[in-house]
């Protein structure tokens, strides 16, 4: 609200005061020009007043965008947590798939070596059994050959002794 002022009555007063017709016409329009550019305090209080209004809405309106993001975010952090760890779950699964997959193929080749293992183990020992018993008996037929050359040579120096015996006696009876 602007402060009452009357032009007409400002400008006759200096006209009383010695200030020419014109000087204070001229002298009261400037005076009401300035006068209504000037803002009173009661005006200014009401701009305060309504500046702090707009500026409590904006604040309120800024803390509902807040937490309206915020919430939105909170969400999108649940559904993004849920989509990893439903992955997590996933990968885990086919790891563990995978994992069971190479147990059971090498426990199989594991098995395969062993029977092969196994079966050449087996061959090895029919093989030197048999060369074993191959063995014994070519040396159970040398041990007979012996033998017999022993019981030959016994019979061979039985024979000798008997001859010497026999060549002794006729040289001491004689």
């Amino acid at each position: 609200m602007t402060t009452q002022f009357d032009s007409l009555d400002y400008a006759q007063r200096l006209e009383r005061a010695g200030v020419p017709e014109a000087q204070a016409a001229v002298h009261a329009q400037v005076l009401h020009h300035a006068l209504g550019q000037i803002v009173c305090a009661r005006q200014l209080s009401e701009a305060e007043g309504g500046l702090r209004k707009e500026i409590k809405q904006a604040e309120e309106r800024l803390s509902n965008q807040i937490c309206r993001v915020r919430d939105e975010l909170d969400s999108k952090i649940g559904l993004v947590r849920l989509d990893l760890e439903a992955k997590i779950e996933a990968v885990r699964v086919d790891l563990e798939a995978k994992i069971e997959a190479v147990r059971v193929d090498l426990e199989a080749k594991i098995e395969a070596v062993r029977a092969d293992l196994e079966a050449k183990i087996e061959a090895v020992r029919a093989e030197l059994g048999a060369k074993i018993e191959k063995v014994g008996v070519e040396l159970d037929a040398r041990i007979d050959v012996l033998c017999v050359e022993i019981k030959y040579m016994r019979w061979m120096i039985g024979v000798v002794i008997a001859l010497n015996t026999a060549l002794l006696v006729k040289m001491f009876t004689l």
